[in-house]
């Protein structure tokens, strides 16, 4: 089991794969073939074993966990049992590099929805050293996403909103939680807003502008920032609004929570007007008693 941050780097020693990610639809066709390009920017040769894997959401932070063939994974998103390579090892010489050919062969077994397995290229041998003369083992990953139609059902929800809860502040920077209950992968889109007590903007942001993915059955947190629109001086109720849907969902969903704030500016605001009236109150009654 080998455990790797997504998205995945896919440079080791001046080894690199393109592209490091590929989304594929397969439909009625019997087999569909994809390539992926190793490319050796070193100077020394470097020679790889080629191996498949299925992989799975590894938690909320969007880690992946690869899954080898050898534990007899049932896994009904796996994917590595359909891919087949044209080549199981390449040699690259400095500045040489390699076309692998991936057949993904389009089964009765391989059911509709959502697929994912990955090649991962690891070092034969030892024979490439770093700059400091110290030799490393290198393992490269490509990620593979395939939909087959027929039988896709893709779906979306948002769980909840995390962010740091304060009455005179309001945390620009929060987390989204959201859960695809699906079978397909799906890219989270939409904004978020806060209103004040009136009904104006103040606070507005975009989801997802990485475009990061939410495999089925799943859930990911995904970090966006809002930006100040006008200034938030009224104390009360505020409203934060979350307008999303996955990328190829035509109508949005509304998420809603209210909060209760009393911004700094109007506090000071308050303050002012008590110590005005209480300074005027004041000389109001001395006036008075001189008369």
């Amino acid at each position: 089991m080998v455990f790797l941050l997504f998205p995945v780097g896919v440079r080791a020693a001046d080894f690199t794969l393109t592209p490091m990610l590929q989304e594929v639809t397969v439909g009625d066709e019997a087999e569909k073939t994809i390539e992926v390009k190793i490319t050796n920017t070193t100077d020394g040769v470097g020679t790889f074993r080629i191996n498949t894997f299925d992989f799975g959401s590894l938690d909320e932070s969007g880690g992946v966990v690869f899954l080898g063939a050898s534990q007899n994974l049932e896994d009904k998103y796996g994917l590595a049992a359909w891919l087949r390579l044209d080549k199981e090892m390449v040699t690259l010489r400095p500045g040489n590099s390699e076309i692998v050919a991936v057949h993904i062969e389009n089964q009765a077994s391989l059911a509709p929805g959502g697929h994912y397995g990955a090649l991962v290229f690891e070092s034969d041998s030892q024979d490439v050293p770093e700059s400091n003369g110290i030799a490393i083992h290198q393992k490269l990953a490509a990620l593979i996403f395939v939909k087959k139609i027929g039988g896709a059902h893709p779906a979306l929800e948002l769980q909840g909103v995390e962010y740091t809860k304060s009455p005179f502040f309001l945390n620009k920077t929060m987390a989204f939680r959201f859960h695809n209950p699906g079978n397909v992968h799906v890219v989270p889109r939409g904004t978020m807003s806060v209103t004040d007590p009136f009904g104006r903007m103040v606070y507005r942001g975009i989801l997802n502008q990485a475009s990061a993915l939410v495999l089925p059955e799943s859930t990911r947190l995904l970090h966006a920032t809002l930006f100040g629109v006008v200034p938030a001086f009224i104390p009360g109720r505020y409203t934060l609004t979350v307008q999303y849907r996955f990328e190829e969902e035509g109508e949005a969903k509304v998420w809603q929570e209210h909060l209760f704030l009393a911004p700094p500016l109007s506090l000071g605001s308050i303050v002012s007007f008590l110590v005005f009236s209480g300074t005027l109150f004041f000389w109001y009654r001395r006036q008075k008693r001189k008369i």
